[in-house]
This record gives structure tokens, sequence and C-alpha cells, in this order.
């Protein structure tokens, strides 16, 4: 969800700030002393989920605003299989609907997170709902949209809905994977990098959405990213 920050913020920066922290990486997070005292601390039942917690809870403070830096250049151990790969994206995302639970936020939160343009571009809001759903979408979900419509129309014998259905799965395979297809990978290389990429969101997609439903809430994330900054040589 997009965190409207206070009033008094606002106005102290002359333009509003906005936070939504679930495409906001909070990879190597630093936090001032006093900040992490006044908003509580970590909070150890934030299994795998503390630094999206300790966002969260900076946000809706009324003092502190938390602050991406762009030059920073981070690397990752790399995991050295594509299962060890899978089960940290599962335990990731498994564990991050609590952070969202804790807020007490409720409505529906929709938003449309382009992947070639790495920017949130749509967004449809209201508090008037009982539960919380919120929803990244990206090309990876819209990809699996329009395949599982193309089946129920070949099954049901529209064939040229599903021809349309199926190019249309295809533009959106091609935009899902822009970020692969930059790398500039031998054509092999490309589609191994593929297939891991599609295998680690699945399970990182699915974990997160089943992990919310046991904190009564509907969270569907976004396909794993490349974050900003200059195209891979």
């Amino acid at each position: 969800m997009i965190i409207d920050l206070s009033s008094s913020l606002r106005a102290a920066h002359g333009r509003p700030f906005r936070m939504g922290f679930f495409h906001f990486s909070n990879n190597n997070l630093s936090i001032r002393r006093q900040c992490a005292r006044e908003i509580g601390m970590y909070d150890p039942g934030a299994i795998k989920s503390e630094d999206v917690d300790i966002c969260f809870r900076v946000a809706l403070s009324p003092q502190w605003v938390a602050c991406r830096e762009d030059q920073a250049a981070i690397r990752h151990k790399g995991r050295r299989t594509l299962w060890e790969l899978v089960r940290q994206m599962w335990g990731w995302g498994f564990y991050v609907g609590y952070p969202y639970a804790k807020t007490g936020i409720r409505g529906v939160y929709l938003y449309w997170v382009s992947a070639a343009r790495h920017r949130l571009t749509r967004q449809l809001e209201t508090a008037a709902f009982p539960l919380l759903v919120c929803v990244f979408a990206t090309e990876f979900h819209l990809l699996h949209g329009l395949a599982a419509a193309a089946l129920l129309a070949t099954w049901s014998g529209h064939l040229a809905l599903a021809a349309v259905l199926v190019a249309g799965g295809l533009w959106a395979l091609r935009a899902y994977l822009h970020d692969v297809l930059r790398a500039g990978l031998s054509p092999w290389d490309t589609l191994e990098l593929a297939a891991v990429h599609y295998l680690t969101n699945v399970a990182f997609t699915t974990a997160t959405f089943l992990g919310a439903l046991r904190h009564r809430i509907v969270l569907v994330p976004a396909s794993v990213l490349r974050p900003d900054g200059p195209a891979p040589r």
C-alpha cells in the first residue's frame, strides 16, 4: 500500500511524499539510532520481514522519512543452487504479510508496476473495505491471467479470442523479460536466466499470497525487478 506522510512533513519539504515499500528495496537498510528508538526498534516477531516492518513504521511516524540512495552499489552473495535461491525467495515472501497486517490499514489498494519502466504507473485506492487487499500487478501477473484466459477460450471453442489472448500474452512475456533481454547474454544463457527469474518469481509471489492469508489479508506482490540504474553491460 502507498502511505501518505504527515502534513507537517509535506509542508516542511515543500512537496508530497508517498512511500510504497513493497517495491521499495530495503536491502542494506541504514537507520539512525534515535529513529529506531522512537519508532519502537525492530520487532522480533517480524521473521525475515523486519526491514519492511520498520519501514512501514517510519512512514507512519510524524517525524521520520525513509529515502532511497540511488548511488549506492550493493552486491549480494549468490546462492549456489537454484533450489537454495527458490527457498530464499519463498522465505522472504511467506513472512512479509505480517508487517502489512500490523499497520491496521483496511481497504483495497491496486497498483500497476511497469516491468520495463520500473515505475508505478496506475493506481486505484479505496479505504471502504473491511479487509486489506493490496495488489502490485506487473506483466508477470498479466501473462498468467492471459494464459489462463486463452486456455479457457480454447476449451470453450472460441479460437479467435484465444488467438488474441495469446498475442497479448506474448507482449506481456516480452515486457516481463525486459531486464533479462537487456543483459546481452547468449541465447542459451538468456533462456537459462529467464527460467531462473521465472521460478523465483513464482516462489516469491505464491509464498507472499499464502503467507498473507494467515493474517486475513490479500497481498499480491510485484514480480522481482532489477533496480533502477544503467543497463547491464
